[in-house]
């Protein structure tokens, strides 16, 4: 976090993070395995060439809706996912937000975004999901 922070834009440091830290875990994978990135379409060009750059390939994806086919398989999440969740909503609920006011290089202005706002909310909000994973339910 920086006082170049813009709600909502991504920038060169923050793509070059996000990519170190998707390398570092396809690193740990089994030669030949196949991956499908997710990434939100903020970021989808971004980590998009630095993959290219990186040597990965496109890959064409025929009939999508197969990858999502449970081929009468029961969907269950993995079994720490809701508390991984649990965590994430608290840290960015209560945690996060007093490491942003404590930090001196920022500005009011950045602050404010992090600091102001019903953080309780934010977390109950969150904990819905939670719901869903203990139900193995892909939505509501």
């Amino acid at each position: 976090m920086d006082n170049q922070y813009q709600s909502g834009k991504t920038d060169e440091k923050r793509d070059d993070m996000l990519f170190k830290n998707i390398n570092k875990q396809l690193a740990e994978l089994k030669d030949g395995a196949r991956v499908l990135v997710v990434c939100g379409a903020g970021h989808f060009y971004e980590q998009a060439s630095r993959f290219s750059r990186a040597g990965f390939k496109d890959q064409k994806m025929e009939h999508k809706s197969a990858y999502f086919d449970n081929s009468g398989k029961t969907f269950d999440y993995p079994d720490r996912v809701e508390s991984v969740w649990k965590q994430r909503a608290y840290f960015y609920a209560y945690t996060y937000p007093k490491i942003i006011e404590q930090d001196d290089t920022l500005n009011d202005d950045i602050k404010a975004e992090f600091i102001n706002g019903d953080h309780d909310a934010f977390y109950k909000q969150q904990l819905k999901y939670c719901d869903l994973f203990s139900k193995n339910k892909l939505f509501e």
